[in-house]
């Protein structure tokens, strides 16, 4: 399950310690792509400062559409 407010990715069932790692890679690179889009400097903050940067948006009542950050989308996938 991809949540496109936090770039965060949760699998449904187990999988593979390397798989995990590249998924967790792949959100963090996705959260750096469109912080600046959000005002979020990624650059100076650690992986774990970002994530929760992008958490806290998704509880502040002000972001009446946090989805609006995927106004330029030029693509989904559905696997």
């Amino acid at each position: 399950l991809h949540n496109t407010t936090t770039e965060t990715i949760t699998p449904y069932g187990e999988i593979d310690t390397e798989l995990s790692r590249w998924l967790k890679q792949a959100a963090h690179l996705a959260r750096v792509e469109r912080a600046h889009t959000l005002a979020i400097t990624g650059k100076e903050l650690s992986e774990q400062q970002l994530e929760q940067r992008f958490i806290a948006r998704t509880k502040d009542w002000s972001q009446v559409r946090p989805e609006w950050g995927l106004a330029n989308n030029a693509a989904f996938v559905v696997a």
